[in-house]
């Protein structure tokens, strides 16, 4: 706007100055008019927060002929300041001024005095409305800094800023400060009507990645004040939870008593207690403490049942901070983790892995050699299943000792014997149940309610990979219990030093519900 109107202004004094050029007259008439002084605007808006403001322009008109003009600027303090003296023209009957200052915040108006050829003065005043320089918005938190302890147990406080701006405000933006960086608070406030006054006041969820709250304030001449309000915020842990036993064994409907060692800096003031049956949490117990605990050797007795997977303990401190653990708990099964047993290669043994063999007992929990099972009925009712690797992808399988059409019975030697010599085979039975039984928080009642016994009724697995988890069913003469069914899962499977691929160990574990 202010562009627009210089440049107007600068086309007006180029056609006063073209439109009034004369020749000078040698002869002056004594009685010719007195200089006119005239502005193209009654007063000057000047406001020393902008970069561009107007220039001083007058227009001089003089019968008698210019012999000089002056520009001088009034101060507050009544002094003038003298800007320019002319005492050439190219035209002396008209002259158009054009100052550009640098304004200051006492400049008072503007002074333009005329003397013509017969030294006679005309003198008229320009009023100068000044805005002078103002600050940026200030910004004002309170408090000036928010230091928090959790141990302490109070409410955390709201955080409040004031900002007020002597012309208007724009815009506030808000930012949040953590130990990865800052990330906008909310959206910036955008402001419409040149408000002069904002405020603050909400609680903000800090917590101990917190490092502060930054706030930049923009006027309407896009000054910014930004203030931050440090954050220091004092973390307590929550509490922990540690049980006794890693591992709970118990019988079904056994009621056993279970341990944990719970601390805490706050002090806890509940214990909860559930029994994990499948996907149901059963309350078993809850204490209520008056006085924060810092140390409890926690007991309870919890009875077990075939559902049951595990034990819940949920500990809740001074401040509301909980802790949540779990024990695992084993009822009514027979069960073996990391248990090793070798493919036909392996059929009675390897130095590099001893005691790992290729025959596995279900009730034994471990391998066994050939030639301890070709002893009596006895020995050899005791193993259940072959482990095999085919081919030079040693692609892994699982077989029944019952020596049926395609489960490799002829390739587990002993000498010029075979399984297929053993007096006693047992059919084992399998059925892959991956993805539909969680073997980890399979229970007895998982196992009984989730195996269908007439669904399992294949004599291998072929192929089987790490993560399987297989169904079996034992055979009548198992020494492990006729028709048991139960579940195993392939954890690992580790390749026996030297060149033959087939040469494997792998390692299940097991679960067995024992009635």
């Amino acid at each position: 706007m202010i562009n627009n109107i210089k440049s107007m202004l600068l086309i007006a004094l180029a056609l006063f100055t073209f439109a009034s050029c004369e020749k000078d007259g040698e002869i002056i008439d004594p009685s010719s008019s007195l200089p006119v002084i005239s502005y193209p605007y009654d007063s000057i808006y000047v406001d020393l927060n902008e970069i561009d403001n107007l220039p001083i322009i007058a227009f001089v008109k003089s019968e008698a002929g210019l012999a000089n003009v002056e520009l001088s600027i009034v101060t507050t303090e009544s002094d003038t300041i003298l800007i320019n003296s002319v005492t050439e023209f190219f035209n002396d009957k008209n002259y158009s001024l054009s100052e550009t200052l640098s304004y200051k915040n006492n400049f008072k108006s503007a002074l333009v005095k005329a003397t013509d050829r017969l030294n006679r003065v005309e003198v008229q005043n320009l009023p100068i409305e000044v805005v002078d320089v103002v600050l940026p918005p200030v910004v004002i938190f309170d408090p000036e800094r928010i230091d928090y302890d959790e141990l302490l147990g109070v409410a955390l406080q709201n955080t409040k800023f004031s900002v007020t701006s002597t012309v208007g405000l724009k815009r506030i933006e808000m930012i949040l400060v953590t130990v990865d960086g800052q990330e906008d608070y909310g959206f910036p406030i955008e402001f419409t009507n040149n408000e002069l006054d904002y405020t603050f006041d909400e609680l903000i969820g800090y917590n101990d990645n917190s490092r502060g709250f930054i706030v930049k304030a923009f006027d309407i001449y896009d000054q910014i004040r930004i203030a931050t309000l440090p954050v220091v915020y004092k973390s307590v842990p929550p509490p922990t939870v540690s049980f006794v036993e890693d591992i709970i064994i118990a019988n079904k409907s056994e009621t056993k008593v279970v341990e944990a060692n719970i601390a805490s800096e706050s002090g806890v003031v509940k214990v909860e207690v559930f029994r994990v049956d499948g996907d149901t949490d059963v309350k078993v117990a809850t204490e209520i403490y008056s006085i924060p605990q810092k140390d409890i050797k926690y007991s309870v007795g919890v009875e077990f049942l075939n559902a049951t997977s595990g034990v819940k303990v949920v500990a809740t401190d001074n401040i509301g901070k909980q802790s949540i653990e779990s024990v695992e708990a084993v009822v009514n099964l027979n069960y073996a983790k990391g248990v090793s047993v070798g493919t036909h290669s392996l059929t009675e043994g390897n130095s590099s892995n001893p005691g790992v063999y290729a025959l596995l007992s279900l009730r034994d929990m471990k391998s066994y050699k050939l030639s301890d099972c070709l002893m009596s009925d006895e020995s050899s009712s005791n193993v259940d299943i072959k482990v095999y690797a085919f081919g030079s992808s040693a692609t892994l399988r699982i077989y029944s000792i019952d020596g049926g059409t395609g489960t490799k019975s002829n390739e587990y030697k002993f000498g010029s014997k075979s399984v297929m010599d053993m007096p006693v085979q047992n059919n084992t039975k399998f059925l892959k149940v991956t993805g539909r039984v969680d073997f980890e928080r399979a229970t007895a009642a998982t196992i009984e309610n989730e195996i269908i016994s007439s669904q399992v009724v294949s004599n291998n697995i072929n192929p089987i990979i790490v993560g399987d988890v297989i169904a079996f069913k034992t055979g009548a003469k198992s020494s492990s219990g006729a028709f048991k069914i139960g579940i195993m899962k392939l954890v690992s499977d580790v390749k026996v030093e030297g060149n033959n691929p087939t040469s494997r160990v792998l390692t299940f574990d097991i679960k067995i519900p024992k009635e």
